[in-house]
């Protein structure tokens, strides 16, 4: 990444306005900028289409930095098709996930990216215990969706293959509590919001299997076949 792309990245969240839990979102949107671009530059994408579009780090899809971008929550709405089609934590969400991957493949090109959350990561437990124990009903998806190798599973039939599994977003506090935000920036002095100095902590360079535990995320990239 050079340094034109890093300073758009950090003038990209400013606009967005994600200020939450210290490293929190502004971490999590900072981390994925990365991978976003170097999949920009590898695979050579020009458009990008987010569907079904959300606002979970602001607006997602600014991370894909000097593509065309298409935000759609309705794929009938949408003409022509795209280098990239993606969605972020929509696919624990989704009533059918094996025909919102179906429909996200019949309007790419070439590539489709899904990121869900990582059920791995020891945090997910504990955020089901606030919710039972603040008797606040879970509104974050099917747990047993949340990982790649459930993605990977809803694509089997499809014709494609799978690119590239990544896992992503560990900040220092590691479990994925993000309700418990206010506590976190107490502590924080909201450090993980100053972007002239934000870096990625030193859990992102662990080992690829640590990484899949630890991380807040999973994603499954992979290329639809003609």
């Amino acid at each position: 990444m050079d340094e034109g792309d890093t300073l758009s990245i950090e003038k990209m969240i400013q606009r967005a306005g994600v200020s939450y839990a210290g490293f929190g979102l502004v971490y999590e949107k900072f981390v994925f900028s990365e991978i976003a671009l170097r999949f920009v530059h590898e695979l050579g994408l020009k458009t990008i289409c987010e569907y079904p579009a959300n606002n979970l780090m602001g607006n997602n899809s600014d991370v894909f930095q000097r593509c065309e971008i298409t935000r759609a929550s309705d794929a009938t709405k949408l003409a022509g098709k795209f280098d990239l089609v993606w969605n972020f934590c929509e696919f624990e969400q989704a009533r059918d996930p094996v025909r919102l991957i179906e429909t996200a493949a019949e309007l790419s090109e070439r590539f489709v990216l899904i990121v869900t959350q990582n059920r791995r990561n020891l945090g997910v437990m504990i955020h089901l215990l606030y919710h039972a124990l603040r008797r606040v009903p879970w509104d974050h998806g099917s747990v047993s969706r949340m990982s790649f190798k459930a993605v990977k599973f809803a694509i089997e039939k499809l014709n494609a293959e799978v690119v590239e599994t990544g896992a992503f977003d560990i900040p220092w506090f590691i479990l994925d509590v993000y309700e418990t935000g206010r506590f976190l920036r107490r502590i924080t002095f909201d450090a993980g919001t100053n972007l002239q100095s934000m870096k990625k902590s030193m859990f992102e360079g662990w080992p690829r299997w640590t990484r899949f535990w630890l991380a807040h995320h999973h994603y499954v990239l992979f290329r639809v076949l003609k």
